[in-house]
């Protein structure tokens, strides 16, 4: 008996593919609805990360300063992107300061917890005392046979 298989372009296939377009036409929406509500609070981030944190910015503008010194193709690159996505670039500085000032509160928090230290009083040692162990019993023999005897030199 003979099986033939036949490959045709059917519309289920056209529908799947024009979902995939129509999914990624919504996510370029979605990002773009993003991008313009962040652009108009984009100096409010930045604001907001000086207040919170303002090594956070001083440290990427150091960043960035390394990588033009370090490798001005891709310093330039960097500095461009920097401008053009200047909204997203405030919003994850800005949670990056938040961030930041969220674990310096904990390690606040630890210290107080953890206290000073307080004074202390010596404790004099007492002598060890030694203790008088049986000696070590001799081990029994191993039976011989012929196992054993492969591993001998």
């Amino acid at each position: 008996m003979t099986l033939h298989r036949r490959y045709d372009f059917r519309f289920d296939s056209l529908g799947a593919i024009l979902a995939l377009v129509l999914f990624f036409v919504a996510l370029f929406f979605i990002a773009r609805g993003i991008f313009f509500v962040l652009s108009y609070l984009a100096p409010v981030l930045l604001l907001g990360t000086v207040l919170l944190d303002y090594r956070t910015l001083t440290g990427f503008g150091k960043w960035l300063w390394g990588l033009l010194q370090r490798n001005p193709l891709l310093g330039m690159l960097a500095v461009l992107l920097t401008v053009v996505g200047f909204p997203v670039v405030c919003a994850v500085l800005f949670g990056k300061a938040y961030l930041n000032r969220k674990v310096r509160k904990m390690e606040e928090e630890m210290e107080a917890a953890r206290g000073e230290y307080i004074e202390f009083e010596e404790v004099e040692e007492e002598e060890d005392i030694r203790i008088q162990l049986p000696p070590k019993p001799e081990p029994k023999p191993r039976p011989d046979d012929d196992y054993e005897r492969l591993f001998e030199d």
